[in-house]
């Protein structure tokens, strides 16, 4: 894919009618595919004439653009535009202050605007356009993973390392952090914008990426820096640029090209989780509490995220089916096994976990951004509801399925366990009754009953399972039943993290495999499974139709 031609400006400090006015006469002669604003759309004390002749529609916006909020805090009739999730003119995208967004040209941009406020202690910053954020914001930004672009109101700690490029101020005078260089490191974008701390134009050279394990070859993807000066300044420093977008990764690294000036803060020695805490496609995050509770240790970022697709020690012959937004695998140590329901007509586990390509812990606007959220919840259900119906067309109907997940804020990386059961057991509300004597033998909060397919947005930590089966009523079926049931929980509750395997190995007598490291598989036998399960999945498997 080739985005063949875009446009970034620098700050446009509240010029509005000047800024889009020069953008659509670019625009007329080079059809950019998006246009991006690097640091403030809006002045520090922007004229409500103009905004409101942007809000009007009376101020035209070309070409799809899109923006966050530099170092001004936004006008209040803007502000109020984005906190009724209005749209603020044609054409003209809010991205948020810490946002992932995948725009609909198919562009991926992480945007964190504001400077750093070093007096908030943890946690991320609530307001969505208050010019500041928190360190939490930025390490919570890492998780997506990648980036075609990465836009951010400060620069990244020592940019300028190993570079030719002439830096006009002393470095001690940019405006920088070392938690912008960790996000840049971590995303690898294809292109890193910021607006300029004064009246200049910085463009560092193209920089690439030191492979993690000894003896990998260099990739050729590489990183472009970019500092825009602002609109209309009076030493006449290029405030607009066009670029090309190369979703590919070159042939070859470009001329000049620099090893990356962040290779020394991306290794930095950080804890590691206990490896044995938590596994691949495993079912529990780690059970050792009182380790934790005196030393909390930081999460595993992607590269030993173990539901991770850039984790080089992923169990990729577990991987069935991989979409845009998430991926399909066999579970490790499954709760059923290749006989238990084979009477029938089930003659492998189907015990699947449906996981997100981002590195999230929780699939909601806060950890993703609301584009990414959405989609990613969109083909999540999308997959649930195929396997379903695979598993009853299997075993004309005998089987329904569960579907739980555990949304937490402090987990590592968000998944689904999808477990068949029988479906007299969802008709009879067998399955509902387990679950609502489990969680009062925990002495757990009460399940609360939701629509069947809920939207993704519960706030707060909860456990959500999804019960399903259909009726037989001949060749094609018959009646859906279905229910979803929801707790909520807070900090104070201990929630047993296998509580949903739990539930379903005392319903199923399955209680000798509730312990999923007891029953490990070997490669072979997960490959197998792995296959069986693919095969049956093929008539429903739309990663494979949209790929047709």
């Amino acid at each position: 894919m080739l985005i063949s031609y875009s446009f970034v400006f620098g700050s446009i400090e509240g010029q509005l009618e000047t800024a889009f006015n020069k953008l659509t006469t670019l625009h007329a002669k080079n059809n950019f595919a998006l246009a991006i604003v690097a640091g403030n759309l809006f002045a520090e004390a922007q004229d409500d004439d103009t905004v409101s002749a942007l809000l009007d529609g009376r101020i035209s916006v070309p070409c799809p653009t899109y923006f966050t909020v530099g170092t001004n805090a936004l006008p209040p009739n803007v502000i109020q535009k984005i906190e009724g999730d209005e749209e603020i003119a044609p054409n003209l995208h809010y991205l948020g202050k810490r946002s992932v967004t995948k725009t609909s040209e198919g562009v991926r941009i992480v945007a964190l605007g504001g400077i750093l406020d070093t007096t908030i202690v943890g946690g991320q910053s609530k307001e969505q356009h208050l010019p500041f954020h928190t360190l939490d914001d930025a390490k919570a930004l890492r998780g997506a993973n990648s980036a075609d672009i990465l836009l951010t109101a400060v620069w990244p700690t020592g940019v300028w390392k190993g570079s030719s490029a002439q830096l006009p101020l002393e470095p001690a005078n940019i405006p920088a952090t070392d938690s912008m260089a960790d996000l840049c490191a971590a995303l690898k974008p294809r292109y890193h914008f910021s607006a300029s701390p004064g009246e200049f134009f910085y463009e560092r050279e193209p920089f690439f990426y030191l492979p993690t394990d000894e003896g990998a070859e260099v990739s050729n993807e590489v990183t472009r820096f970019i500092s825009l000066a602002a609109l209309g300044n009076s030493s006449k420093a290029k405030a607009l640029y066009a670029f090309t977008l190369q979703k590919e990764t070159p042939v070859s690294l470009p001329q000049g090209s620099t090893v990356s000036p962040f290779s020394r803060s991306a290794k930095r020695a950080r804890p590691a989780a206990d490896a044995g805490s938590y596994s691949r496609f495993g079912n529990s995050h780690g059970r050792d509490h009182k380790r934790r509770k005196h030393v909390q240790e930081p999460p595993p970022g992607p590269d030993k995220c173990f539901f991770c697709l850039s984790n080089p020690n992923l169990s990729t012959h577990m991987v069935s089916s991989i979409g845009d937004e998430c991926y399909v695998a066999t579970a490790k140590g499954p709760l059923p096994s290749a006989t238990t329901f084979k009477d029938k007509g089930m003659d492998f586990p189907a015990h699947m976990v449906i996981v997100p390509l981002t590195h999230a812990p929780t699939v909601t606007t806060g950890a993703m951004g609301e584009t990414d959220a959405a989609s990613t919840f969109k083909e999540m259900s999308r997959f649930r509801e195929a396997m379903q119906a695979m598993v009853s067309s299997r075993t004309a109907h005998k089987l329904g399925a569960v579907t739980f997940e555990i949304n937490r804020a402090r987990g590592i990386h968000a998944h689904w366990q999808f477990i068949p059961v029988p479906a007299v057991m969802v008709r009879k509300g067998l399955v509902e009754a387990a679950f609502r004597v489990e969680a009062e033998n925990q002495k757990l909060p009460k399940f609360e009953v939701k629509d069947f397919d809920p939207s993704n947005e519960v706030e707060g930590d909860y456990f959500r399972a999804w019960l399903w089966a259909e009726e037989d009523n001949g060749e094609d079926g018959g009646r859906i039943i279905g229910k979803s049931l929801l707790m909520r929980f807070d900090e104070g509750v201990r929630f047993d993290l296998q509580f949903g395997r739990r539930v379903i190995s005392k319903l199923l007598g399955l209680d000798n495999r509730l312990i999923w490291q007891d029953i490990q598989q070997t490669v072979e036998e997960e490959t197998a499974d792995t296959q069986a399960f693919r095969e049956a999945f093929k008539p429903w498997d739309f990663t494979i139709a949209d790929a047709s």
